[in-house]
């Protein structure tokens, strides 16, 4: 498999890891600092401990959203489908090791019932305090909540939804038509 993330995966994801835009400044977080989409700032980053440019932000964000779509086309071996990719994608992007430990890759792979899919994936809403102790997040639940909802959702439902304005627009004015 060879997929990208399409650009409603981007902005689902973009929306996921900063919803109110980039952070253009580090901060911290349960595993060191972040910057712009939820870059973790590596070791020999340490010059992204400054403010960065909304352009960095956006390379940073290829750059990492590369290597998740990486773990995806190589990990999963049976056909996706596109809002199926994002989902992952969206799920490797922020716990890439779902896709190492054997748990989420196999039963995709294995094409399992929805109810055992969702059961797994709903397993990756941890973080670690201070302290280094697991908690739960309730971010982290809402998200993973909506990465099974788009996994599950056919391309048509999302189109359909795109352009319901326009619809509305077109059966309105047939409607109309029809009455005259």
């Amino acid at each position: 498999m060879n997929k990208k993330l399409s650009a409603n995966g981007a902005n689902i994801l973009k929306g996921f890891e900063a919803p109110n835009g980039p952070a253009l400044m580090p901060y911290p977080d349960s595993t060191g600092h972040s910057t712009g989409f939820g870059h973790l700032i590596q070791k020999g980053e340490e010059y992204l401990m400054n403010k960065i440019s909304r352009a960095t932000a956006d390379q940073l964000f290829s750059q990492d959203v590369k290597k998740a779509e990486n773990v995806i086309n190589t990990r999963i071996k049976r056909e996706l489908t596109q809002n199926q990719f994002d989902a992952c994608v969206c799920l490797a992007y922020n716990y890439p090791n779902a896709f190492y430990d054997g748990s989420i890759e196999d039963k995709i792979n294995a094409d399992v019932p929805r109810a055992i899919l969702e059961a797994t994936w709903k397993q990756y809403k941890y973080s670690r305090d201070k302290e280094g102790n697991l908690i739960t997040l309730d971010a982290l639940v809402a998200r993973r909540a909506q990465e099974i909802q788009l996994y599950y959702s056919s391309a048509l439902a999302s189109t359909v939804k795109q352009f319901t304005p326009l619809l509305m627009l077109v059966l309105l004015i047939v409607g109309a038509w029809l009455l005259f």
